[in-house]
């Protein structure tokens, strides 16, 4: 274990936070490096300065329009292609309330590849659908990039 003491004349605080500076500094210089060999990239381009590199993902919802009762649940599915992501990688969707009746929002359980939304009010809402491909480098850095980024209407009756 390494053990490190602060200078005399330094409060540990300030000597602590001066580490982590400098650790942090380091951490920024490794991240600039990729972390996946060359190949194509997901989803869309995003060259940036260390893209996500995989073969082409694509997803998309089963429907752009959803109906349900309030209280009651509505599945919002998401399909890859391909079905199957590669090891080290994952999928995330995320779901904002864009509109809606006025009232409690509705209840949102996201997962993949099925989402559930439970409306609490009767009426319209708008959706903002976000699926990402997410990689973790083992050096702790992480990679995404997003493959669906859809609006959808919800009738709530």
């Amino acid at each position: 274990m390494l053990s490190i003491r602060s200078p005399q004349g330094i409060g540990n605080t300030l000597f602590r936070r001066g580490l982590a500076a400098l650790a942090g500094l380091a951490v920024l210089a490794g991240l600039a490096l990729p972390a996946f060999p060359p190949g194509a990239l997901a989803g869309p381009a995003d060259a940036g300065i260390c893209p996500l590199t995989t073969p082409v993902f694509t997803a998309r919802l089963d429907a752009r329009s959803y109906a349900t009762g309030v209280d009651q649940t509505a599945r919002l599915r998401v399909r890859l292609n391909p079905r199957t992501v590669p090891e080290g990688f994952f999928v995330t969707s995320i779901i904002d309330v864009l509109s809606g009746p006025p009232g409690q929002k509705p209840r949102i359980l996201t997962g993949h590849p099925v989402s559930d939304v439970t409306p609490r009010e009767p009426g319209t809402y708008r959706l903002r659908v976000l699926v990402n491909l997410i990689a973790k480098s083992s050096c702790a850095g992480v990679k995404a990039v997003t493959l669906l980024d859809q609006e959808v209407v919800l009738v709530a009756h």
